[in-house]
């Protein structure tokens, strides 16, 4: 089976989520802070 291709929007997310963790991650070595996602859907 093929995988499926991703759209245009799909590598554009998973590249800006990308770009966003490794930001964190030197954040959080720099500055030694701790990072938590956030629970949204529990939220609602």
């Amino acid at each position: 089976m093929k995988p499926e291709e991703l759209s245009e929007e799909e590598k554009y997310s998973l590249y800006k989520r990308g770009v966003m963790e490794a930001v964190m991650d030197k954040l959080k070595n720099r500055c030694q802070i701790a990072y938590t996602r956030i629970e949204v859907l529990g939220t609602l």
